[in-house]
Formats: C-alpha cells, sequence, structure tokens
C-alpha cells in the first residue's frame, strides 16, 4: 500500500522548533501551494507539515517566507482525535 504525499511551494511561515517529552526536536511549517483551474485562475492553499529531528533543524537553518521548497512525505491520522497530519520524511530547497 502507498502513503505518500509531494508539495511544492513557498514558505508561508516559519518553523519554530520545540522539544518533546522524549527530547526529540519537532516543528511545524506551512507552506502554500498554488492549484490551478480550467478556466486560467490559480488559487493558493496552505498546508500545515510537521518535521522531526534533523529535517525540524535544517529548515529553521536554511528556510525564510517565501523561500522554495519541496517536501515529500505521509500522512498520518491520530487515533484519538481523528486529526489528519502530514510527516515531512524529506525536504529539498529549490532557491
Amino acid at each position: 500500500m502507498l502513503n505518500t504525499f509531494v508539495l511544492l511551494g513557498k514558505v508561508h511561515s516559519l518553523p519554530l522548533i520545540q522539544g518533546t517529552n522524549l527530547s526529540e526536536n519537532q516543528s511545524t511549517i506551512e507552506i502554500e501551494c498554488q492549484r490551478a483551474f480550467t478556466d486560467n485562475g490559480v488559487m493558493s492553499d496552505i498546508f500545515t507539515v510537521r518535521l522531526w529531528r534533523g529535517i525540524a533543524e535544517s529548515c529553521k537553518a536554511a528556510c525564510k517566507i517565501g523561500t522554495v521548497i519541496a517536501i515529500k512525505g505521509r500522512v498520518e491520522v491520530n487515533l484519538q482525535t481523528k486529526a489528519m497530519e502530514l510527516i515531512a520524511e524529506k525536504v529539498e530547497f529549490i532557491r
């Protein structure tokens, strides 16, 4: 089975590193991605993506508002809250 997403967009909000009770760094980042319509219109969606450990630290060091990045990851659902969460597994800085 396959559980993968890929986003290409601009950083909308900067990550803020937080420590968890397991002493692992984590953060979230918001990415603005454009989607095209058939009538040549463009609209943006903003996705919140969870970053862990080294990925969180790399994004904090390299990202600025407007930085173009590509994120590949997986989708997780919290069994207690039923909330869906995007988890980054790989991040590439485009510019």
